[in-house]
Protein backbone atom coordinates (compact mmCIF):
# COMPACT_ATOMS: atom_id res chain seq x y z
CA UNK A 1 0.00 0.00 0.00
CA UNK A 2 1.32 3.39 -1.03
CA UNK A 3 1.26 6.58 1.15
CA UNK A 4 0.22 9.85 -0.69
CA UNK A 5 3.65 12.46 -0.27
CA UNK A 6 2.89 16.11 0.24
CA UNK A 7 4.61 17.95 -3.02
CA UNK A 8 3.42 21.16 -1.25
CA UNK A 9 7.36 22.33 -0.73
CA UNK A 10 8.00 20.55 -4.09
CA UNK A 11 5.81 23.04 -5.91
CA UNK A 12 6.94 26.39 -3.76
CA UNK A 13 10.72 25.15 -4.45
CA UNK A 14 9.39 24.48 -8.24
CA UNK A 15 8.09 28.02 -8.72
CA UNK A 16 11.05 29.98 -7.30
CA UNK A 17 13.75 28.03 -9.67
CA UNK A 18 11.25 29.07 -12.78
CA UNK A 19 12.09 32.54 -11.98
CA UNK A 20 15.94 31.84 -11.18
CA UNK A 21 16.35 29.68 -14.35
CA UNK A 22 13.85 31.59 -16.90
CA UNK A 23 14.28 35.19 -16.09
CA UNK A 24 13.20 36.40 -19.08
CA UNK A 25 9.94 34.23 -19.59
CA UNK A 26 9.37 35.90 -15.80
CA UNK A 27 10.29 39.67 -16.79
CA UNK A 28 7.74 38.90 -19.79
CA UNK A 29 5.67 39.06 -17.93
CA UNK A 30 5.74 43.04 -16.97
CA UNK A 31 4.42 43.07 -20.86
CA UNK A 32 0.95 42.45 -19.36
CA UNK A 33 -0.66 44.89 -16.37
CA UNK A 34 -3.52 42.86 -15.08
CA UNK A 35 -1.07 39.94 -14.70
CA UNK A 36 1.62 38.74 -12.40
CA UNK A 37 5.17 40.16 -12.75
CA UNK A 38 8.30 39.30 -11.12
CA UNK A 39 8.06 42.46 -8.93
CA UNK A 40 4.75 41.73 -8.08
CA UNK A 41 6.42 38.24 -6.46
CA UNK A 42 9.12 39.80 -4.87
CA UNK A 43 6.96 42.23 -2.92
CA UNK A 44 4.44 39.40 -1.67
CA UNK A 45 3.76 39.12 2.12
CA UNK A 46 3.62 36.09 3.72
CA UNK A 47 2.77 35.36 7.40
CA UNK A 48 4.99 32.65 9.02
CA UNK A 49 4.25 31.65 12.29
CA UNK A 50 0.84 31.77 14.28
CA UNK A 51 0.37 31.30 18.03
CA UNK A 52 -3.15 31.33 19.90
CA UNK A 53 -3.36 33.09 22.91
CA UNK A 54 -4.22 30.76 26.14
CA UNK A 55 -7.42 32.45 26.36
CA UNK A 56 -8.43 31.77 22.50
CA UNK A 57 -8.74 35.28 22.11
CA UNK A 58 -5.70 36.58 20.30
CA UNK A 59 -3.57 35.05 17.67
CA UNK A 60 0.25 36.67 17.44
CA UNK A 61 1.94 36.26 14.22
CA UNK A 62 4.91 37.28 12.10
CA UNK A 63 4.94 38.66 9.12
CA UNK A 64 7.57 38.05 6.34
CA UNK A 65 8.02 41.52 4.46
CA UNK A 66 10.18 41.46 1.55
CA UNK A 67 13.26 43.80 1.20
CA UNK A 68 12.18 46.69 -1.43
CA UNK A 69 13.89 45.77 -4.37
CA UNK A 70 16.77 49.04 -6.20
CA UNK A 71 16.84 50.03 -2.81
CA UNK A 72 17.40 47.90 0.54
CA UNK A 73 20.38 46.32 1.30
CA UNK A 74 20.45 42.68 -0.09
CA UNK A 75 19.46 40.07 2.65
CA UNK A 76 16.36 38.59 3.68
CA UNK A 77 12.66 39.60 4.04
CA UNK A 78 12.26 41.32 7.71
CA UNK A 79 10.37 39.36 9.91
CA UNK A 80 7.80 41.53 11.97
CA UNK A 81 5.33 41.04 15.20
CA UNK A 82 1.44 41.65 14.78
CA UNK A 83 -1.33 40.31 16.71
CA UNK A 84 -4.86 39.72 15.66
CA UNK A 85 -8.26 39.57 17.50
CA UNK A 86 -11.16 37.29 16.67
CA UNK A 87 -12.63 39.51 14.08
CA UNK A 88 -9.65 40.37 12.03
CA UNK A 89 -8.44 43.79 14.02
CA UNK A 90 -4.74 42.94 13.62
CA UNK A 91 -2.27 45.29 15.43
CA UNK A 92 1.68 45.82 14.54
CA UNK A 93 3.25 45.59 17.66
CA UNK A 94 6.82 45.09 16.76
CA UNK A 95 7.81 46.48 12.76
CA UNK A 96 10.34 47.71 10.46
CA UNK A 97 13.96 46.15 9.50
CA UNK A 98 13.54 43.48 12.34
CA UNK A 99 13.45 39.98 12.69
CA UNK A 100 11.36 38.08 14.67
CA UNK A 101 11.29 34.30 15.04
CA UNK A 102 10.13 31.44 17.19
CA UNK A 103 6.77 33.29 18.89
CA UNK A 104 5.14 31.97 22.03
CA UNK A 105 3.02 33.15 24.30
CA UNK A 106 3.95 33.15 28.12
CA UNK A 107 1.72 30.09 29.62
CA UNK A 108 -0.23 32.93 31.64
CA UNK A 109 -0.89 34.84 28.38
CA UNK A 110 0.04 38.14 29.66
CA UNK A 111 3.07 38.96 27.28
CA UNK A 112 4.43 37.29 23.90
CA UNK A 113 7.82 35.74 23.49
CA UNK A 114 10.43 35.59 20.56
CA UNK A 115 14.24 35.21 19.66
CA UNK A 116 15.97 38.01 18.08
CA UNK A 117 19.03 40.49 17.94
CA UNK A 118 18.07 43.71 19.31
CA UNK A 119 19.99 46.48 20.46
CA UNK A 120 23.79 45.35 21.12
CA UNK A 121 23.25 42.06 21.00
CA UNK A 122 25.59 40.14 19.37
CA UNK A 123 23.31 37.33 19.07
CA UNK A 124 19.73 35.96 19.46
CA UNK A 125 18.00 36.53 22.96
CA UNK A 126 15.02 35.73 24.12
CA UNK A 127 12.44 39.03 24.38
CA UNK A 128 8.90 39.04 25.75
CA UNK A 129 6.33 41.90 25.30
CA UNK A 130 3.29 42.57 27.04
CA UNK A 131 -0.25 41.77 25.22
CA UNK A 132 -1.40 45.44 26.63
CA UNK A 133 1.23 47.33 25.63
CA UNK A 134 4.96 48.32 26.19
CA UNK A 135 8.28 48.00 25.12
CA UNK A 136 10.31 44.52 24.65
CA UNK A 137 12.24 43.31 27.23
CA UNK A 138 15.02 40.90 27.27
CA UNK A 139 14.22 37.69 29.17
CA UNK A 140 16.84 35.81 28.22
CA UNK A 141 20.60 36.40 26.87
CA UNK A 142 23.30 33.70 26.05
CA UNK A 143 27.31 34.10 25.15
CA UNK A 144 25.90 32.56 21.40
CA UNK A 145 22.50 32.34 19.62
CA UNK A 146 19.58 31.18 21.49
CA UNK A 147 17.53 28.56 19.39
CA UNK A 148 14.63 26.55 20.13
CA UNK A 149 13.41 27.41 23.85
CA UNK A 150 10.58 26.76 25.79
CA UNK A 151 8.51 28.16 29.29
CA UNK A 152 7.48 25.89 31.85
CA UNK A 153 4.29 26.45 33.42
CA UNK A 154 5.20 28.56 36.33
CA UNK A 155 6.61 30.93 33.55
CA UNK A 156 9.62 31.13 36.10
CA UNK A 157 12.01 29.15 34.07
CA UNK A 158 12.74 28.85 29.94
CA UNK A 159 14.62 26.23 28.67
CA UNK A 160 16.77 27.00 25.68
CA UNK A 161 19.40 25.21 23.48
CA UNK A 162 22.66 26.97 22.63
CA UNK A 163 26.54 25.99 21.71
CA UNK A 164 29.18 26.85 24.24
CA UNK A 165 31.25 30.09 23.33
CA UNK A 166 34.03 29.35 21.18
CA UNK A 167 37.68 28.65 22.90
CA UNK A 168 39.30 32.36 23.07
CA UNK A 169 42.87 30.72 21.98
CA UNK A 170 40.93 28.59 19.09
CA UNK A 171 39.58 32.11 18.00
CA UNK A 172 43.00 33.84 17.82
CA UNK A 173 44.14 31.46 15.78
CA UNK A 174 41.71 31.70 13.42
CA UNK A 175 41.63 35.13 13.16
CA UNK A 176 45.49 34.29 12.43
CA UNK A 177 44.72 32.04 9.28
CA UNK A 178 44.33 28.57 11.03
CA UNK A 179 40.66 28.39 10.03
CA UNK A 180 40.85 24.96 8.43
CA UNK A 181 38.08 22.97 8.70
CA UNK A 182 38.59 19.52 8.91
CA UNK A 183 35.94 16.87 7.60
CA UNK A 184 33.87 15.37 11.02
CA UNK A 185 36.41 17.33 14.17
CA UNK A 186 36.11 19.73 15.88
CA UNK A 187 32.25 19.56 16.07
CA UNK A 188 29.87 22.37 17.83
CA UNK A 189 27.50 20.65 20.10
CA UNK A 190 24.32 22.27 20.96
CA UNK A 191 23.56 21.98 24.97
CA UNK A 192 20.17 22.30 26.66
CA UNK A 193 20.25 25.10 29.19
CA UNK A 194 17.57 26.26 31.93
CA UNK A 195 17.23 29.83 32.71
CA UNK A 196 15.59 31.77 36.13
CA UNK A 197 13.60 34.45 34.36
CA UNK A 198 13.44 36.36 37.43
CA UNK A 199 14.98 40.10 36.35
CA UNK A 200 15.95 39.93 40.51
CA UNK A 201 18.27 37.24 39.99
CA UNK A 202 21.85 37.09 38.34
CA UNK A 203 21.73 33.13 38.47
CA UNK A 204 23.68 32.05 35.14
CA UNK A 205 21.34 29.47 33.22
CA UNK A 206 22.22 26.10 34.15
CA UNK A 207 23.70 23.54 31.57
CA UNK A 208 22.27 20.10 31.35
CA UNK A 209 24.89 17.59 31.01
CA UNK A 210 23.48 15.53 28.18
CA UNK A 211 24.98 13.53 26.11
CA UNK A 212 24.34 14.82 22.51
CA UNK A 213 23.35 17.67 20.35
CA UNK A 214 20.15 18.74 20.93
CA UNK A 215 17.83 20.21 18.42
CA UNK A 216 14.53 20.92 19.67
CA UNK A 217 12.94 20.65 23.58
CA UNK A 218 9.60 21.03 25.04
CA UNK A 219 8.67 21.01 28.93
CA UNK A 220 6.00 19.07 30.11
CA UNK A 221 2.74 20.80 31.45
CA UNK A 222 3.62 19.89 34.98
CA UNK A 223 7.52 21.41 34.74
CA UNK A 224 9.17 18.44 35.81
CA UNK A 225 10.37 17.01 32.72
CA UNK A 226 11.80 17.78 29.38
CA UNK A 227 11.41 16.01 25.62
CA UNK A 228 14.95 16.72 24.16
CA UNK A 229 14.79 16.17 20.75
CA UNK A 230 19.01 15.29 20.45
CA UNK A 231 20.86 13.20 18.55
CA UNK A 232 24.78 11.49 19.00
CA UNK A 233 26.41 14.61 17.32
CA UNK A 234 25.44 17.68 15.41
CA UNK A 235 26.61 16.01 11.90
CA UNK A 236 23.41 16.38 9.52
CA UNK A 237 22.74 12.95 9.07
CA UNK A 238 22.44 12.42 12.71
CA UNK A 239 20.34 15.07 13.38
CA UNK A 240 17.94 14.26 10.23
CA UNK A 241 18.25 10.63 10.58
CA UNK A 242 19.16 9.43 14.18
CA UNK A 243 17.61 12.22 16.15
CA UNK A 244 15.63 10.35 19.91
CA UNK A 245 13.35 11.66 22.23
CA UNK A 246 15.30 11.65 25.36
CA UNK A 247 12.89 12.29 28.77
CA UNK A 248 14.78 14.90 31.21
CA UNK A 249 14.06 15.07 34.76
CA UNK A 250 14.47 18.34 35.13
CA UNK A 251 15.25 19.37 38.78
CA UNK A 252 18.34 16.75 38.31
CA UNK A 253 19.43 17.20 34.96
CA UNK A 254 19.69 13.00 34.60
CA UNK A 255 17.70 11.22 31.55
CA UNK A 256 15.19 9.07 32.52
CA UNK A 257 13.89 7.91 29.36
CA UNK A 258 14.63 7.10 25.42
CA UNK A 259 12.17 7.11 22.82
CA UNK A 260 13.65 4.33 20.27
CA UNK A 261 11.68 6.06 17.10
CA UNK A 262 13.61 5.11 13.50
CA UNK A 263 14.06 7.38 10.82
CA UNK A 264 13.37 11.40 10.36
CA UNK A 265 11.55 13.47 13.32
CA UNK A 266 9.72 15.97 13.52
CA UNK A 267 6.82 17.50 16.00
CA UNK A 268 6.92 16.07 19.37
CA UNK A 269 3.85 17.31 21.83
CA UNK A 270 3.34 16.45 25.40
CA UNK A 271 0.04 15.27 26.61
CA UNK A 272 -2.13 17.67 28.97
CA UNK A 273 -1.20 15.53 31.76
CA UNK A 274 2.29 15.22 31.41
CA UNK A 275 2.26 11.11 31.33
CA UNK A 276 2.57 10.65 27.52
CA UNK A 277 3.43 12.28 24.18
CA UNK A 278 3.04 12.52 20.48
CA UNK A 279 5.20 12.81 18.11
CA UNK A 280 5.66 12.90 14.38
CA UNK A 281 8.34 10.57 12.71
CA UNK A 282 8.92 8.30 9.38
CA UNK A 283 7.41 4.75 9.72
CA UNK A 284 11.13 3.17 9.13
CA UNK A 285 14.27 4.61 8.52
CA UNK A 286 13.72 4.06 4.98
CA UNK A 287 10.82 6.94 4.93
CA UNK A 288 11.31 9.71 3.10
CA UNK A 289 9.27 11.80 5.23
CA UNK A 290 8.34 12.12 8.59
CA UNK A 291 4.66 11.85 8.67
CA UNK A 292 3.31 8.99 10.54
CA UNK A 293 1.74 9.80 14.06
CA UNK A 294 2.80 7.47 17.58
CA UNK A 295 1.80 8.02 20.65
CA UNK A 296 4.34 6.95 23.52
CA UNK A 297 4.41 6.81 27.53
CA UNK A 298 6.58 9.57 28.79
CA UNK A 299 7.94 7.03 30.86
CA UNK A 300 9.42 5.15 27.57
CA UNK A 301 8.62 1.50 26.22
CA UNK A 302 6.95 0.45 23.07
CA UNK A 303 5.58 3.57 20.38
CA UNK A 304 2.54 2.76 18.61
CA UNK A 305 1.30 4.35 15.45
CA UNK A 306 -1.65 5.98 15.61
CA UNK A 307 -4.16 5.51 12.68
CA UNK A 308 -1.60 3.66 10.68
CA UNK A 309 -4.53 3.11 7.81
CA UNK A 310 -4.68 6.79 7.15
CA UNK A 311 -2.85 7.30 3.94
CA UNK A 312 -2.32 11.16 3.97
CA UNK A 313 0.82 12.49 5.50
CA UNK A 314 0.40 14.18 9.28
CA UNK A 315 1.79 17.56 9.30
CA UNK A 316 1.00 19.47 12.13
CA UNK A 317 -0.64 17.91 15.63
CA UNK A 318 -1.68 19.67 19.04
CA UNK A 319 -2.97 17.85 21.72
CA UNK A 320 -7.15 19.03 22.77
CA UNK A 321 -7.28 17.10 25.94
CA UNK A 322 -5.69 14.10 27.77
CA UNK A 323 -7.35 12.14 25.18
CA UNK A 324 -7.56 13.98 21.75
CA UNK A 325 -5.15 14.60 19.27
CA UNK A 326 -5.97 17.41 16.54
CA UNK A 327 -3.62 17.21 13.30
CA UNK A 328 -3.57 18.86 10.00
CA UNK A 329 -2.67 16.08 6.87
CA UNK A 330 -1.61 16.67 3.58
CA UNK A 331 -3.41 15.04 1.48
CA UNK A 332 -1.39 15.08 -1.75
CA UNK A 333 -1.66 19.24 -2.78
CA UNK A 334 -4.48 19.91 -0.08
CA UNK A 335 -5.02 19.87 3.42
CA UNK A 336 -7.33 18.34 6.13
CA UNK A 337 -7.62 18.78 9.55
CA UNK A 338 -9.14 16.37 11.97
CA UNK A 339 -8.92 14.55 15.72
CA UNK A 340 -8.23 11.28 16.70
CA UNK A 341 -7.79 9.51 20.11
CA UNK A 342 -4.67 8.73 21.28
CA UNK A 343 -5.09 4.95 21.54
CA UNK A 344 -6.26 5.40 17.43
CA UNK A 345 -10.23 5.12 18.16
CA UNK A 346 -12.67 8.23 17.52
CA UNK A 347 -10.90 9.51 14.20
CA UNK A 348 -12.74 11.92 12.37
CA UNK A 349 -11.91 14.84 9.63
CA UNK A 350 -13.46 17.71 11.01
CA UNK A 351 -12.48 20.18 7.45
CA UNK A 352 -11.82 17.63 4.33
CA UNK A 353 -9.85 18.41 2.00
CA UNK A 354 -10.31 21.68 -0.47
CA UNK A 355 -10.41 24.90 0.89
CA UNK A 356 -7.33 26.70 1.87
CA UNK A 357 -3.92 24.82 2.23
CA UNK A 358 -2.84 25.16 5.64
CA UNK A 359 0.80 24.98 7.24
CA UNK A 360 0.57 25.85 10.84
CA UNK A 361 -1.50 24.72 14.11
CA UNK A 362 -2.02 26.27 16.90
CA UNK A 363 -4.81 25.51 20.33
CA UNK A 364 -5.85 27.78 22.99
CA UNK A 365 -5.31 26.07 26.62
CA UNK A 366 -9.03 24.75 26.62
CA UNK A 367 -8.50 23.10 22.92
CA UNK A 368 -11.66 24.62 21.49
CA UNK A 369 -10.20 27.45 19.11
CA UNK A 370 -7.80 26.57 16.88
CA UNK A 371 -5.30 29.25 14.81
CA UNK A 372 -3.74 28.59 11.37
CA UNK A 373 -1.59 30.06 8.39
CA UNK A 374 -3.23 29.34 5.28
CA UNK A 375 -3.24 29.94 1.51
CA UNK A 376 -5.15 29.82 -1.45
CA UNK A 377 -4.81 30.11 -5.34
CA UNK A 378 -5.69 34.02 -4.80
CA UNK A 379 -3.96 35.20 -1.89
CA UNK A 380 -0.78 34.34 -0.28
CA UNK A 381 -0.23 33.31 3.40
CA UNK A 382 -2.96 34.29 6.12
CA UNK A 383 -4.17 34.04 9.41
CA UNK A 384 -7.20 31.07 9.88
CA UNK A 385 -9.12 30.54 12.87
CA UNK A 386 -11.59 28.09 13.99
CA UNK A 387 -13.78 27.56 16.78
CA UNK A 388 -15.72 24.48 18.08
CA UNK A 389 -18.38 24.00 16.38
CA UNK A 390 -17.88 25.91 13.04
CA UNK A 391 -17.86 24.62 9.65
CA UNK A 392 -14.45 25.58 8.77
CA UNK A 393 -11.68 27.97 9.67
CA UNK A 394 -12.18 31.42 8.81
CA UNK A 395 -9.94 33.63 7.34
CA UNK A 396 -8.98 37.01 9.69
CA UNK A 397 -5.65 38.96 8.16
CA UNK A 398 -6.01 39.97 4.40
CA UNK A 399 -2.50 41.43 3.58
CA UNK A 400 -1.15 42.27 -0.63
CA UNK A 401 -4.89 43.49 -0.91
CA UNK A 402 -3.19 44.47 -4.06
CA UNK A 403 -3.60 40.74 -5.35
CA UNK A 404 -7.09 41.29 -6.17
CA UNK A 405 -6.45 43.33 -8.81
CA UNK A 406 -3.79 40.72 -10.32
CA UNK A 407 -5.87 39.01 -13.29
CA UNK A 408 -4.36 34.89 -11.81
CA UNK A 409 -3.37 32.62 -14.47
CA UNK A 410 -5.54 29.41 -15.10
CA UNK A 411 -4.73 26.63 -13.27
CA UNK A 412 -4.04 23.37 -14.66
Amino acid sequence: MFRRISILSGLKSFAVLALVAFPMLAMSLDASAAGMTAKDVARIENVSEVAMSPDGQHIAYTLSVPRELGSDDNGSAWSELHVCDLSGKSRPFITGEVSIHRIQWKPDGSAISFVAKRGDDKHGAIYAIPIDGGEAKKIVGHETGIGSYDWDHSCEHIAFIATEKKDKDKKDLEEKGFNAEIYEEDLNFAHVWIADTDPKTDDDPRKLELDGSATALYFAPDGKSLAVVMAKTPLIDDEYMRSKIHIVDVESGSETAVVENVGKLEAVRWCPDSQSLAFLAGEDLNDPSAGRLFAVSASGGAFKQVAPDYLPNFAAIEWQNANTIMFLADDGCLTAFGRVNKDGSDFKIVVEPGGPVMGRLSLSKDGQSAAFAGSAPTFSTEVFVMKHGDAGPRRLTHHNEWLADIEMSKEE
